[in-house]
């Protein structure tokens, strides 16, 4: 098993709950370094520079990652959304280009997109890993999210 195997396999598993949010962050930062991805660098704990102390957890390309520990519903989620939400809002104003969020507990990811027409913070896609060799697929056909060269 190679190390991408390793993280994937950390990253599926449903009864992880004695991670924490950093393990998991320091989980998909190794999962986006890795040779199926080839992305420079993810930016991890980006400060936000907007006079706040608030700070990006995963930020690579045009997308914000928000980790957490646990996602089960998106009522449960709903304050770590707007805490997304808000992250992709401050980004796109302070580049003035699109930005997408994802919002992830390693196993769970959510995709999320501002609707162009309405100015909502919209789910478009949903992905469970439970095998190695899923996570690719999904996030080749969510390809808007990374760059298509090195950033």
């Amino acid at each position: 098993m190679d190390n991408d195997d390793k993280v994937f396999a950390r990253l599926a598993r449903p009864d992880a709950t004695s991670r924490t949010e950093a393990d998991i962050q320091s989980d998909v930062r190794m999962l986006l370094l890795g040779s199926r991805f080839n992305l420079d660098a993810p930016r991890l704990e980006e400060q936000l520079e907007d006079g706040t102390r608030r700070r990006i957890d995963v930020a690579v390309g045009a997308t914000v990652i928000e980790v957490k520990k646990r996602l089960d519903t998106e009522d449960a989620a709903r304050g770590y959304i707007v805490q997304l939400a808000g992250y992709v809002a401050t980004r796109t104003e302070q580049d003035q280009s699109r930005y997408n969020g994802i919002l992830t507990d390693g196993r769970n990811w959510w995709l999320y997109e501002v609707d162009p027409a309405t100015g909502a913070f919209e789910r478009r896609s949903t992905f469970t890993l439970s095998r190695p060799d899923q996570g690719p697929r999904w996030w080749s056909g969510s390809r808007q999210c990374w760059p298509r060269t090195r950033i």
